[in-house]
């Protein structure tokens, strides 16, 4: 029996895989047949076929006809009684033994058929959720391929519109870079800078994070300047009676302020991924721009006095405004204004981050540095600028303009 067992257990192993596809099977041990449905519909345990049980109904069943046949014969001398007796009796002895060994292997077989019976259940379930999983991975597998063709669609259309059109307002701090005249006793101030710029993105082929990035746009530049006191003389000069003076001058409270305003025309190469590419992008911008002076003024106030010292005669000579000695007059009140040069090239870098705000708009953030590589005035059209022509923002003809600062826009692509 327990070898029936056995073999039925590994039949059963050896055929769990069809279980999971819904086959309906029997199971052979050396006698034991079991045959059973696995599908939903149908019982698991069709049948249990047992040869030994079988041969032993059989023998209980004989035995039970051979006492009916014992207890029927006829008694026709002791003798004869005696021996159907004895034969009876050894009949039901073996009956006895014979039910016995039939209730045990049936409640054996009853027992082994629950188990299989359960075995399979579980087989049944488990193929029932492996459906279920096959359904769920199928479905999964139809909306991976409609996302695919929506990437590849997307994809087709990154490559088409990899051009942008931006527009950003960047505010800093100016101030010139050049040699003044008595330098010593001047105080630089930096100024607040503003640029406003619409530029278009061009890309140089698809999916390249290389693109030429032109525009147009406005920008303002400026710087202060204050001297608080000065004093200065012009050795030997002559009167008009031709006589010879020292010209001392006593300059306070000097302040001058400069703007500077340009049309500008930007031409740069721009590096960063498309504005396609998903997430926050780090761009880097590099180049030239044309500056065309749009208008531009030079302020100054302050006051000075001049005196003549005649060293012949050992006289000072003031408040006499016929001769050009006078206090306290303003020091710019003759004063031109500078020639501004008319172009003026700069050069111009940027680094910020893309921060994409839906499908059409993306937020720029960035910092730049502008640096007019071509001095921003004339140094012989400064010479009137100030009293004693040497004392002007813009009297050096090395005079240069960089400012520094941050940058905000949009991008939209079309």
């Amino acid at each position: 029996m327990k070898k029936s067992i056995c073999l039925l257990a590994l039949a059963i192993l050896s055929i769990t895989p069809l279980m999971s596809q819904k086959i309906s099977g029997i199971w052979k041990g050396e006698r034991l047949i079991v045959i059973a449905d696995p599908s939903p519909a149908g019982d698991i345990i069709k049948e249990v076929r047992y040869a030994p049980l079988t041969k032993l109904e059989n023998e209980v069943k004989n035995l039970k006809k051979r006492i009916t046949e014992l207890e029927k014969a006829p008694r026709t001398n002791n003798d004869k009684t005696n021996a159907l007796t004895d034969s009876l009796k050894s009949v039901r002895l073996q009956l006895n033994k014979k039910s016995q060994e039939l209730t045990a292997m049936q409640d054996s077989i009853n027992s082994l058929t629950t188990e299989i019976a359960n075995y399979l259940n579980k087989l049944k379930q488990a193929g029932a959720k492996t459906d279920q999983l096959n359904e769920r991975i199928s479905s999964l597998e139809t909306q991976i391929s409609n996302l695919n063709v929506e990437l590849t669609n997307a994809l087709s259309k990154k490559d088409e519109n990899n051009n942008t059109l931006i527009v950003d307002m960047a505010l800093g701090m100016s101030n010139f870079k050049g040699e003044l005249t008595n330098h010593d006793y001047w105080s630089k101030g930096f100024v607040l800078s503003s640029q406003l710029h619409s530029y278009y993105t061009l890309y140089f082929k698809k999916m390249s994070p290389f693109a030429l990035k032109f525009g147009i746009g406005f920008g303002s530049y400026g710087m202060n300047g204050s001297l608080t006191s000065l004093y200065d003389t012009i050795p030997s000069l002559s009167d008009a009676d031709g006589d010879i003076y020292d010209a001392r001058y006593n300059y306070n409270n000097i302040k001058e302020k400069v703007k500077l305003n340009y049309l500008e025309i930007p031409l740069l190469i721009h590096i960063g991924n498309s504005f396609n590419s998903y997430g926050v992008q780090a761009w880097i911008d590099g180049g030239l721009k044309i500056g065309i002076n749009v208008g531009s003024t030079v302020e100054g106030s302050g006051l000075y006095s001049s005196e003549g010292y005649y060293p012949a005669w050992n006289v000072t000579i003031r408040d006499i405004d016929a001769l050009g000695f006078v206090s306290n007059a303003d020091v710019y009140a003759n004063a031109t204004q500078p020639n501004i040069n008319k172009v003026v090239i700069w050069a111009v870098a940027a680094a910020g981050l893309r921060i994409p705000m839906g499908k059409v708009l993306a937020l720029n953030m960035a910092v730049k540095c502008n640096y007019s590589l071509s001095p921003v005035a004339t140094h012989e059209a400064v010479n009137n600028s100030f009293v004693n022509h040497s004392y002007n923002l813009l009297a050096s003809e090395k005079t240069k303009v960089i400012s520094l600062g941050g940058a905000v826009g949009l991008s939209i692509n079309f």
